[in-house]
């Protein structure tokens, strides 16, 4: 019994501490104004002073239910990250789909470094990142998108 017990604190408390900051610290570069459920994936590569990731979590219903009803409008004034004022944390102009720097392969995939996205879940995000109905942003060194129909929100970094 004792074995079970330190194996569960020196392995399972760790690992589950490290699962609950990484969300936590992904979250910070979703401005706050965008609802966020739970999250579906979060997959990073870094060294020693640079990193590449992406998140990607489900949006809130009643987030939602406002994009559903205003469009690329209700991110009119949505810019800063919830988790920083600084210029790095911020979004430019909001913009509707189809993505216009995903006409390339490689410009796509380069988006997705270090993210570990499941073969299924990229390929969604590319399908509506290529068709209307879906709004990107970027910031300094990353690019967030939602895709109301999925009710997905992505956020991918390199830097």
């Amino acid at each position: 019994m004792k074995v079970v017990g330190t194996l569960v604190l020196t392995v399972c408390v760790p690992v589950l501490g490290w699962v609950v900051f990484e969300d936590y610290w992904y979250r910070q570069f979703i401005p706050k104004e965008i609802g966020l459920a739970y999250r579906l994936s979060i997959g990073s590569d870094s060294g020693f002073r640079e990193g590449c990731g992406v998140a990607v979590f489900k949006l809130s219903d009643e987030t939602y239910q406002q994009i559903s009803h205003e469009g690329i409008s209700f991110f009119k004034n949505i810019q800063q990250a919830r988790g920083s004022s600084d210029y790095s944390h911020s979004y430019g102009d909001w913009s509707a789909t189809p993505r216009k720097d995903w006409t390339r392969d490689e410009d796509i995939y380069w988006g997705f470094c270090g993210g570990n996205l499941s073969e299924s879940l990229q390929s969604l995000i590319i399908h509506r990142g290529k068709q209307e109905g879906s709004f990107y942003a970027f910031s300094h060194e990353a690019w967030l998108m939602i895709i109301p129909q999925e009710k997905l929100v992505i956020y991918s970094h390199n830097g």
